[in-house]
């Protein structure tokens, strides 16, 4: 992403922390916390976790850990955000967890560790000038996991010419075809959003 729309990002957190408290889940984006889980229970299907090494590109607060912790209290989870306030409580609600790490650093341009699996939920929407970004991103996602990549993905947004920018399941399914053959979509319930698994 370019500086620009990295700076557009960041006054775009900035804004809704101002307005709904840094801790919110409307401070990352979200509609609300059902959404939030909701897009987790999407995820969790991924696979069996136990046992494996998790990347969660865009942390956040760090709640997916919590979410899927439960269902697989043997994975090891890793998340990276670039936005230290965010982190900052990411680390206070699960700093103490011997499986759980969280680093600051910006997806776009950091060398990301290789993991079992790598997510992204809701973190390629933003607007850049690069068109591509988007496929250039999952190609550097998909090519950090060992096992596969979980993405999900708005299809429709609240406002046209934001900050957020919509896609097709059908354009995000063309391209990942060239990675893998092995895809799963998922549907969400609200369908404003989709859950897409590439494997290896």
């Amino acid at each position: 992403m370019d500086p620009k729309g990295a700076a557009t990002v960041r006054a775009y957190h900035n804004e809704r922390m101002t307005r709904f408290g840094v801790a919110s889940a409307k401070s990352l984006g979200w509609k609300d916390e059902h959404a939030q889980r909701q897009r987790f229970k999407q995820i969790a299907q991924i696979g069996n976790l136990n046992g494996t090494t998790i990347l969660d590109i865009g942390c956040g607060h760090g709640d997916l850990f919590s979410y899927i912790s439960r269902i697989y209290p043997r994975l090891k989870y890793c998340g990276l955000d670039q936005e230290q306030a965010f982190l900052e409580v990411a680390l206070n609600r699960y700093g103490e967890k011997s499986n759980a790490k969280f680093f600051l650093g910006d997806f776009n341009s950091a060398s990301l560790p290789e993991h079992d699996y790598v997510i992204c939920s809701g973190g390629l929407n933003y607007r850049t000038n690069d068109d591509d970004h988007i496929f250039k991103m999952i190609s550097k996602f998909f090519k950090a996991s060992r096992l596969g990549l979980g993405l999900n993905i708005l299809k429709s947004v609240d406002f046209e010419n934001g900050i957020l920018v919509p896609y097709s399941e059908f354009e995000i399914m063309k391209y990942c075809r060239k990675l893998t053959s092995k895809l799963v979509l998922r549907e969400a319930e609200d369908q404003n959003n989709f859950t897409l698994f590439l494997y290896k």
